[in-house]
């Protein structure tokens, strides 16, 4: 079951464009997503769906380069500029 979860999810990542980060990227931040939900006592589901719309509003709004920039500014301005993406996701989890 998770494996199809999980195919579905990478699917709807696949609508990449020049201004988008790049698959490889999007599945290496939607694995450690989950990872972190799922450590931190999240379900696999709510995970799931929290990460999918987290990647996905992520992609559509920078690159690799430009989330690489950010993340080598320290996670509390990676937090700060991706707030409005994580905050519009949990309302879409319904996570808590």
């Amino acid at each position: 079951m998770k494996k199809i979860i999980l195919v579905l999810a990478l699917s709807l990542l696949l609508e990449n464009n020049s201004f988008s980060l790049s698959l490889e990227r999007e599945r290496y931040e939607y694995q450690q997503c989950v990872q972190i939900l799922v450590d931190g006592g999240k379900s696999f589901a709510r995970s799931n769906k929290y990460c999918v719309c987290s990647v996905k509003m992520t992609s559509e709004k920078y690159t690799d380069k430009e989330l690489d920039a950010m993340v080598s500014k320290g996670m509390d301005y990676l937090n700060k500029k991706t707030q409005s993406i994580a905050k519009k996701c949990a309302k879409e989890a319904n996570a808590k």
